[in-house]
């Protein structure tokens, strides 16, 4: 299997996400995940972002995910809060 690979682009103006991107491949949850992420994000303020839970991904996902595929699940958020460090 090939690890997967993401380019994740945020533009932040006045401390909120007015737009996000992201350009890669993974497996499908990981590539949905991130789909649905970005879409969810525009609009918040940097500090909801950085405090989003697995919950939350779910509640954006309309599916709780199982623990096995937590990490594709997450991959799209850790990389986000990694940016906004």
């Amino acid at each position: 299997d090939a690890l997967p690979i993401f380019t994740i682009q945020l533009n932040v103006k006045k401390g909120k996400i007015v737009d996000a991107k992201f350009y890669g491949s993974g497996c499908v949850i990981s590539t949905v995940s991130a789909s649905v992420l970005t879409k969810n994000i525009k609009g918040m303020k940097l500090e909801d972002v950085k405090n989003l839970t697995k919950s939350d991904v779910d509640k954006f996902l309309g599916v709780e995910i199982t623990p096995i595929r937590t990490k594709c699940e997450l991959l799209a958020l850790e990389a986000i809060k990694q940016i906004l460090k």
